[in-house]
């Protein structure tokens, strides 16, 4: 054999040798190699959940060696029921349903991590609603029972003595219809729901849930228990990511807005506006979540033979924040 041929040979090796390396490499970056699937659950356009929606834009879960699987619910109530079933590891999701199944249900779940607070809307039709008080015997549509957004309903009710009917429209998107149509007199949901809604012309807001309650717990990242006591370390990078991305969305605001309206589906200025409404913040508060068990409790969603004997031992096991910074 001749040198030219040798040296063609060699050549030819070392090309195959280094595409198959760069092919491996690539198939390891994109969880194709990995050892388990990680399955997230996060809401239908929350931009509650925009550090999810950054995370993967940024393409941030990749190079983990794990691969993820991304699963849409229309509702929270919804996402803890696939909790129960063994379909989920980690979710995005309020923390009043995450609560009421936690104790009601006994669905072995931890928080790992806060999102947001405040968020969320009430829209109304003006012709019909100028004040909190003509919400008497109105038809107002929540995500359903057991959400956030019926949960600061019930608040409204509570802080303005007035009772008002309910309907359930989930996922959110078929209320502005609803109330266009004349269906319901107003509703109350996640944003962008309430800002396309007076973007388009269709409703005004009447309250936003800091008008409820400043500052309140609203979205989290919880995780199975199950899943974080056989993967702490997994556990503890995605909630890095997390944190990552919830700081990414202050420091980096247009491009921030820009992903936001990629994932929700919606106009730049509207997720801009209902961007406004809500505050990203990673780490949970104990206190406030402790004041929505209460309410829970107080309000009977809580059966009494389901209240933790001790509340704060409950919240203790419930909200886990060594992982965040860890």
């Amino acid at each position: 054999m001749s040198v030219f041929f040798r040296h063609r040979i060699v050549v030819i090796l070392s090309i195959s040798i280094i595409i198959g390396s760069v092919t491996a490499w690539y198939a390891w970056y994109l969880g194709y190699w990995a050892p388990l699937t990680v399955r997230v659950g996060y809401l239908t356009a929350d931009i509650h959940h925009l550090a999810l929606f950054i995370a993967r834009e940024k393409g941030w879960y990749l190079g983990t060696g794990i691969r993820f699987e991304f699963k849409e619910f229309p509702n929270g109530p919804t996402e803890m029921l696939a909790f129960a079933a063994g379909e989920l590891d980690i979710g995005y999701l309020g923390i009043v349903p995450a609560m009421l199944h936690k104790v009601n249900m006994k669905v072995n779940i931890t928080v790992v991590a806060a999102a947001n607070t405040e968020g969320s809307a009430l829209v109304v039709n003006p012709k019909k609603i100028a004040s909190p008080k003509d919400l008497k015997g109105k038809m107002v549509a929540t995500p359903g029972a057991g959400t956030v957004q019926d949960y600061l309903l019930s608040l409204i009710e509570s802080n303005h003595n007035v009772a008002v009917e309910r309907m359930f429209i989930t996922p959110p998107a078929g209320m502005e219809p609803a109330l266009q149509r004349g269906d319901v007199d107003g509703f109350i949901a996640w944003e962008p729901f309430p800002a396309r809604s007076v973007y388009n012309g269709i409703g005004k807001i009447l309250l936003t849930s800091h008008d409820v309650w400043p500052n309140h717990p609203c979205c989290v990242v919880v995780a199975s228990s199950q899943f974080l006591k056989d993967h702490p370390d997994l556990v503890k990078t995605i909630v890095n990511i997390h944190v990552g991305a919830t700081k990414f969305i202050s420091e980096n605001q247009d491009e921030a807005m820009s992903i936001a309206a990629k994932y929700t589906g919606q106009e730049k200025a509207v997720v801009k506006s209902a961007s406004e409404r809500v505050t990203f913040d990673h780490y949970p508060n104990k206190d406030r979540i402790k004041a929505v068990l209460l309410y829970l409790i107080e309000g009977g969603k809580i059966p009494k033979e389901n209240v933790p004997k001790n509340i704060d031992g409950f919240l203790d096991g419930f909200i886990n924040t060594k992982y965040i910074g860890a």
